[in-house]
């Protein structure tokens, strides 16, 4: 096994590492939130990030440039893209941190389509989503760190394969298949971490569904904005990972320019599945909870919140 496979290995493991943990806590919140207090802080939602969270992102921040200027000073095609690949794992766990603080701005963005497509229940998904912030950013996390590290993990392959023409073609096979079971389980990881958060998220606001039904609206109209919602939480989370992803490939980009005599050609093919996939997960993560809470009936709903 070659050192570019080891290094390579290292980082992923230890971007699986980073990432379970984040999935994790993202959906501790939720869980222990009632659904009456779930519907409170919809509805009044602080709009500063907690202390504690402020800090680790300050870190996280702190982490990155001094990863990227640790390895800006070391010479050499893999250590470019291990400084590289660093700078994008600790990105996007700062962006996972600091989505409170910016899901606002990138939700209004995401629900355009929705305001122009449906005149109710996308207007009524844009109007939920600016103002449960904290809420669309527990559910886009896992959407941002799951496509962030299989872009990341993909695209760091790539060009370590470009620079390296030493390898021989078995070689390279066994790196291919150490990416797919590496990929396959990140994936399992990370797709769990998105169900799991969405699927809380979604199921805590029976009560919110069942005031809406008792107002007059139908479990038709309810999906529909449910979707909307699922593709403002979606668009969200992939905005969040692609601001990060130019950040990581504008740097590895400036930094392995010596050593390569021509762009390496990236996986788009593949990207675009890891990105269809991630949307894939985020809308049946909405509206697959969405279907079941709106089986119950409205008013056993709320007595059973109260």
């Amino acid at each position: 096994m070659s050192a570019g496979l080891l290094t390579l290995l290292a980082s992923v493991l230890d971007s699986v590492h980073r990432a379970v943990p984040a999935a994790l806590a993202a959906v501790r919140g939720p869980l222990r939130t009632s659904p009456s207090e779930a519907v409170r802080d919809a509805a009044v939602e602080r709009r500063t990030l907690p202390v504690g969270r402020t800090v680790a992102a300050v870190a996280t921040l702190a982490l990155a440039w001094a990863a990227w200027d640790r390895y800006g000073r070391k010479s050499g095609a893999h250590e470019a893209v291990n400084g590289a690949m660093a700078l994008c794992l600790t990105l996007l766990i700062a962006a996972w941190l600091l989505l409170p603080l910016v899901v606002r701005p990138v939700a209004l963005l995401s629900a355009l389509p929705g305001r122009l497509l449906s005149r109710c229940t996308g207007r009524l998904a844009a109007a939920n989503s600016g103002a449960a912030g904290r809420r669309v950013a527990a559910m886009a996390g896992p959407v941002l760190l799951a496509a962030g590290l299989s872009t990341m993990l993909l695209c760091g392959n790539a060009v370590s394969q470009a620079v390296d023409t030493t390898q021989t073609a078995v070689q390279q096979h066994n790196n291919a298949v150490g990416m797919r079971i590496l990929m396959t389980s990140l994936l399992v990881y990370t797709a769990l971490g998105i169900l799991n958060t969405l699927l809380l998220a979604t199921r805590q606001r029976r009560q919110e569904f069942a005031a809406l039904r008792l107002a007059g609206s139908t479990k038709a109209q309810l999906l529909r904005m449910l979707g909307w919602e699922s593709v403002v939480v979606v668009l969200s989370g992939l905005l969040m990972a692609g601001l990060v992803i130019t950040a990581f490939l504008a740097g590895l980009s400036a930094r392995i320019a010596p050593y390569l005599t021509a762009p390496a050609p990236l996986p788009w093919g593949t990207l675009a599945q890891v990105a269809a996939g991630c949307a894939g997960l985020g809308v049946l993560g909405v509206l697959v909870p969405g279907v079941l809470v709106l089986r119950v009936r409205p008013v056993r709903a709320i007595r059973s919140a109260e």
